[in-house]
């Protein structure tokens, strides 16, 4: 039976709610929406806490849907020449290639 409804419930998946029992129960209780932390575990928890949910949605004949939150962009800088204070307005570079000794002007 498709759900209609437009507002969703959205469960995050953590060490706490990774067993079947209890996202049987969080599936009973509402939640449309399981939603996975990428940066916060490893592929064998995600692989079984996607398989549990498509275990329980087969079981169950309700489908749950699997979010997956991805991290975005880091910006990682290298070694710096000495501490370095930055101001608004100040205008940085960020460049890539060979490492080098950053300072207030440019950063690797």
């Amino acid at each position: 039976m498709p759900n209609t409804k437009k507002t969703k419930i959205v469960a995050t998946l953590g060490p706490a709610t990774s067993n079947k029992d209890v996202i049987r129960e969080m599936i009973m209780a509402g939640v449309d929406v399981f939603r996975i932390n990428f940066s916060h575990a490893d592929y064998d928890d995600v692989s079984e806490r996607i398989a549990m949910i498509r275990e329980l949605n087969e079981e169950l004949g309700i489908f749950t849907a699997i979010l997956g939150d991805l991290q975005g962009p880091k910006l990682r800088v290298g070694v710096m020449a000495g501490e370095v204070v930055v101001a608004p307005g100040d205008e940085i570079v960020f460049e890539t290639g060979e490492p080098f000794e950053g300072d207030a002007e440019r950063v690797y």
